[in-house]
């Protein structure tokens, strides 16, 4: 049985199969292929490929109406950085309709007694968390995860107002 698949292991094709199999597969080749692309096609695609790409970063770049655009955060703008935060905030919150009075009035343009006395406004978080700003950020995130987002946007207006150069962390 051995001899016999050792046999066929040199088994070929004829000479007059092969032949006539192998002029079709010569002329085959040598036809045009009716399903080419045109030369042109080429760099039209290239074009088309390159404005999709522009249109995309461009319109990754547009801000959504009505929230103004967040400056870069650097390690000398730390003011400006809680600023820019306290504004988003105030902004995001209008349109949902969930800011109180209290903290659609930007920071500075309050009145100095309630600026320099934030312990005025009651307040939903322990004295020993608004001892710093870290701890009372902590507490301001907590009071958002449990779904209480009045009380968190008035204790992050009288964090900023208390802690004005204290950058809301991302």
């Amino acid at each position: 049985m051995l001899d016999a698949y050792r046999a066929l292991a040199t088994e070929a094709a004829p000479q007059r199969l092969d032949a006539p199999v192998l002029e079709r597969a010569r002329r085959a080749a040598a036809e045009p292929k009716s399903g080419a692309a045109p030369v042109w096609l080429r760099p039209l695609v290239l074009a088309a490929t390159i404005a999709l790409c522009v249109a995309v970063v461009l319109d990754l770049t547009v801000v959504a109406p009505g929230v103004p655009p967040q400056p870069p955060v650097s390690g000398s703008s730390f003011p400006d950085a809680a600023q820019a935060e306290a504004e988003r905030v105030r902004a995001l919150s209008e349109q949902t309709g969930a800011l109180t009075d209290e903290a659609r009035d930007p920071p500075n343009q309050m009145a100095p007694a309630a600026i320099a006395a934030p312990e005025s406004t009651p307040s939903e978080c322990s004295a020993s968390d608004r001892d710093d700003a870290a701890s009372w950020w902590r507490c301001v995130r907590e009071l958002e995860q449990a779904g209480r987002t009045d009380a968190a946007e008035r204790e992050l207006v009288l964090l900023l107002r208390a802690y004005p150069q204290f950058a809301v962390p991302r």
